[in-house]
């Protein structure tokens, strides 16, 4: 195997992680983004708190109502 297929793999390898962390990344934003979107839904009253049982919705002031 010569140096530049060498190097061809090794780089091929490294693009598919890289893809991999920012297919990672943009999953962990779109969960925050559906989090902050259900925490203010039951904020407002449309939604029941029962909704957001696993998601902490507590306020910077520490003032949540359930």
């Amino acid at each position: 195997m010569s140096y530049w297929e060498t190097l061809l793999g090794a780089l091929c390898i490294g693009l598919v992680a890289l893809a991999y962390a920012l297919v990672g990344e943009m999953d962990a934003q779109d969960q925050r983004i559906i989090n902050a979107h259900t925490c203010a839904m039951i904020e407002s009253g449309a939604w029941p708190a029962e909704v957001a049982e696993d998601i902490n919705c507590e306020q910077p002031s520490g003032r949540w109502r359930k």
